[in-house]
């Protein structure tokens, strides 16, 4: 008997660019990284 499991989140959902450079600039601009 094979048990199926189901994928809620099978991928990362794509963020809009803009939050992506952002948040880029942010850890370059801060010195976190």
């Amino acid at each position: 008997m094979t048990v199926e499991r189901r994928a809620r989140h099978p991928g990362r959902k794509r963020h809009p660019d803009r939050l992506v450079v952002q948040g880029i600039l942010f850890v370059l601009h801060t010195g976190i990284a």
